[in-house]
């Protein structure tokens, strides 16, 4: 297995104000954080579409598999043997659906790992 980043979520110069807030919504899950930087507090968002499972670890769970790479990070796993694993458990038509094993950690709250046809940024609000 090996992880590619795709997007940061914090920038230079800005903090984690808020670890974040999780939700289901339908098939579509919504991953909320707060930034601080010297423009203020800024709310964030991931959407993640299509949604087929999820996993989180707590960080006192997580190994370094979890952390690495993925530090503020989204990242996607390739060569997954977890979306081997449910791929597995799929019928013959909804296996050709797509879906991508999504991976996250979040400093002081733990790894995300979503899987999801794909994901988009939510817009910010400053606040």
């Amino acid at each position: 297995m090996r992880k590619t980043v795709i997007a940061k979520l914090v920038a230079e110069g800005e903090i984690t104000a808020e670890g974040g807030h999780f939700e289901v919504v339908g098939t579509d899950v919504l991953l909320t954080y707060v930034v601080k930087s010297s423009l203020g507090l800024t709310q964030r968002g991931l959407r993640f579409s299509g949604v087929r499972a999820f996993q989180f670890r707590g960080e006192p769970e997580c190994t370094p598999w979890h952390i690495t790479d993925v530090y503020e990070r989204l990242a996607e796993v390739s060569d997954s043997v977890w979306l081997a694993d449910l791929r597995q458990t799929k019928s013959a038509q909804r296996a050709a659906w797509p879906m991508h094993h999504y991976m996250l950690y979040r400093e002081d709250v733990g790894c995300y790992e979503v899987a999801a046809g794909a994901w988009s940024w939510i817009p910010e609000l400053n606040i």
